[in-house]
């Protein structure tokens, strides 16, 4: 079957309740929940709908507007916020995306991925109770009927769905600042997404309002919000305008190509013009690297898709913090088998490799119920999109559940989208002899077999993986067998050994080095170095043989980080599906493995 990743297919296409609000509810409790779980498995994209309830000047979550309820409105309170929630156990490193769309018609959840360690002290505790206020508006005889004043805890009963007034855009950025805070000086400082379509939120009674008298504005517009200090998410945005400044001299102080060579940005995937001595992109995008340990951001924001009832609302005053509809995603056309194989649509292709030919800067297909089914397709199609240089978006529930009650169907989605260490990998490593780094365990290799990385004893002789320089999907292998020590020199002049930062990067080496065995006869030889090693600081993996752990210091903002001696493993490893990465070649991205939170949304990495 075909799919095309478009945005009037994921209202018809998504039929099964969304990951994070099922049987049309939606509460504050669930959405703190399934949205902190998602963050702690490793999602760190969302794409989320926001309805502008215009009877209570806000953005909700929730379709259906609740400023006029009547008391019989009033359903049960819904749950107050748990204390805890139990966490992933070792969730794995990835970006896929998850996605959250709501219409009328259906409740499907656009989400990539989170990470977040939520602290319930800092959002608004869900009430519980609500209170009746009289004399609102009168009955048919004359005397006064009540209307009904929810608490933010308390669930609505109205226009087919049951909502929390709590459940607002507001809400969402609480747990997102909180999960920004807790992570800025670990290994879990992610960069994260956030996408929106705008809606208008229908009445209690299904008919859409006149909104030119109501439009969003002030303190309730996009812009406003993002800069409230009650959401706490400012310091931590990169946009539009950042990004433009930055284009507009890549040489300038702390920019794209005069920082740290290991934040530097690969120009191979965009064009560079140079006038005056000034280097200058108009496509380009900066490492993942540069945005996180230089600018100190770790969030992008968003706006998709528009309601025509809400294209009056000036989103041009938004434009210097919000990016427009495709900026941040690209759809692709791609054939998905029902067992999750692709059988059209893939970037790699062999004979191509040249990167202008290949464009998968920002590709993205949806993953729903009508592309494939079950659990184990789901898994194999993103794990499949992923080797082909495809986000997969995952816009349907996973295991019948939604993420705040079974987080373990998300953590499966998140694993199968891990394109380079091997599942158990990276094993411990051993501290190397001082005076011979060979006898440590500290390097990687690509297995022919598996198409994954696995630990090796960095004294073993193996071929080398040399990158063309320019050319991220050309490689060679070294002719001859060396130490890890030795690869560098093993590579031919014009190549460099290098390491993948990409899937697609990988797929490209995984088939030249696959060739290179059977052109050579090495069918005894499966191991293939790549430059990835952590022996300047065990469990810091780094590209680079003579790279030095970049958590151990920053040279602009002096944020130090001490590498903790528990059990949690820091690994420097591209992270899947990272949009940076694949537009911009990440040279220092991180993957790692983190333990289970005893108390919940724990996130588990480098103390401060």
């Amino acid at each position: 079957m075909e799919y095309d990743h478009d945005r009037s297919d994921f209202a018809e296409n998504c039929a099964f309740p969304s990951a994070c609000f099922a049987d049309q509810l939606y509460e504050d409790g669930s959405a703190i929940g399934c949205l902190s779980n998602l963050l702690a498995v490793g999602f760190r994209r969302f794409e989320i709908d926001a309805y502008w309830d215009a009877s209570r000047h806000v953005w909700s979550l929730c379709p259906v507007e609740l400023g006029d309820i009547r008391p019989d409105q009033l359903s049960l309170p819904s749950l107050a916020l748990r204390d805890t929630f139990e966490a992933p156990h070792e969730p794995a490193v990835a970006s896929p995306h998850l996605l959250v769309r709501q219409d009328d018609s259906s409740t499907e959840i656009l989400a990539p991925s989170l990470s977040t360690q939520s602290n319930s002290e800092t959002l608004s505790s869900p009430s519980t109770t609500a209170t009746l206020d009289s004399g609102a508006t009168t009955a048919g005889d004359g005397t006064p009927e009540p209307t009904a004043v929810a608490g933010p805890g308390t669930a609505i009963d109205t226009g087919g769905y049951s909502c929390t007034t709590s459940a607002t855009l507001q809400l969402l950025l609480q747990v997102l600042s909180s999960h920004l805070d807790s992570t800025q000086t670990n290994v879990n400082a992610t960069v994260s997404y956030l996408i929106l379509n705008l809606h208008q939120a229908a009445s209690a009674s299904g008919q859409t309002s006149n909104l030119t008298m109501d439009l969003p504005r002030g303190n309730n517009s996009l812009g406003s919000i993002l800069l409230s200090p009650t959401t706490n998410i400012s310091n931590y945005l990169y946009t539009p305008q950042d990004l433009n400044e930055q284009r507009a001299d890549l040489n300038a102080s702390f920019r794209w190509f005069s920082v740290n060579p290991t934040r530097e940005t690969e120009s191979a995937y965009f064009n560079v013009n140079r006038s005056g001595g000034n280097a200058v992109t108009l496509d380009g995008w900066p490492a993942e690297s540069f945005v996180e340990m230089t600018q100190a951001k770790r969030l992008l924001v968003g706006v998709s898709h528009v309601q025509p009832e809400l294209r009056q609302y000036n989103l041009t005053a938004d434009g210097t913090l919000l990016f427009s509809s495709g900026d941040l995603g690209v759809p692709r056309s791609v054939e998905i088998d029902t067992d999750g194989q692709i059988s059209n649509g893939c970037f790699f292709d062999a004979d191509t490799l040249d990167v202008s030919n290949v464009n998968n800067s920002w590709a993205a297909v949806g993953l729903n119920s009508t592309t494939v089914s079950g659990l184990a397709s789901n898994l194999a199609a993103a794990n499949n999109l992923t080797h082909c240089g495809i986000a997969p978006i995952l816009n349907r529930t996973l295991g019948g559940t939604t993420a705040d009650e079974d987080w373990q169907p998300y953590k499966a989605f998140v694993q199968s989208t891990i394109w380079s260490w091997a599942p158990g990998e990276p094993r411990n490593s051993t501290d190397p002899d001082a005076n011979d780094p060979s006898t440590s365990t500290g390097c990687a290799v690509l297995n022919a077999e598996s198409g994954y990385w696995q630990v090796e004893n960095c004294g073993a002789n193996h071929h080398s993986a040399c990158g063309i320089f320019g050319q991220p999907y050309r490689w060679t292998i070294s002719d001859d067998s060396t130490t890890y020590q030795d690869a560098g020199i093993s590579c031919d002049d014009g190549t460099t050994f290098d390491a993948p930062r990409t899937a697609l990067e990988n797929r490209y080496l995984l088939h030249t080095w696959r060739r290179a065995i059977d052109e050579r006869d090495l069918d005894d030889e499966t191991l293939l170095w790549v430059d990835f090693n952590d022996l300047d600081t065990k469990e810091c993996w780094v590209i680079g043989q003579n790279a030095t752990c970049p958590y151990l210091e920053d040279d602009h903002h002096g944020r130090f980080v001490a590498v903790p001696v528990v059990a949690a493993i820091i690994v420097f490893v591209l992270a899947a599906l990272t949009v940076f990465v694949k537009c911009a070649s990440n040279r220092q991205t991180v993957k790692r493995r983190r333990r289970r939170g005893d108390d919940g949304w724990d996130y588990e990495g480098v103390p401060s």
